[in-house]
């Protein structure tokens, strides 16, 4: 280190995370930039509703892989959160927020998570 200069470590912790929670974030991250493009009534209404989802998700997802004596309860909620991003992924494309071929894309990726939650439940 350089004389004069403060020394100032990150110590990065890396969280073991699943493999359906990086999917999800994933997923997220693909959806965001499209939020800019939806019409300024649905940005603070359908989109808010898309993004808090999507956190609420990746919460109950962290929660399952934590805290195993709760892991069946918050696999469900993780699954009915997952539903509801479904739901408002279809209300966009029917209120034509978003085309066809990226409403087919993020569904199909939202079910390879379903998949893999309900693999996860069977597992518990």
């Amino acid at each position: 280190m350089k004389s004069g200069a403060i020394g100032l470590e990150v110590i990065l912790i890396e969280i073991k995370r699943t493999k359906v929670e990086e999917k999800a974030e994933n997923i997220l991250l693909e959806i965001y930039p499209t939020l800019k493009n939806y019409t300024n009534a649905e940005k603070y209404r359908l989109c808010e509703r898309i993004v808090n989802s999507f956190l609420d998700l990746l919460s109950f997802l962290a929660r399952a892989n934590k805290v195993r004596s709760k892991r069946k309860y918050y696999l469900n909620e993780s699954d009915a959160c997952l539903q509801h991003c479904k739901n408002l992924n279809r209300i966009s494309y029917k209120r034509k927020e978003i085309n066809k071929g990226f409403y087919k894309n993020i569904d199909s990726k939202l079910s390879g998570i379903g998949r893999m939650i309900g693999a996860w439940i069977k597992k518990s």
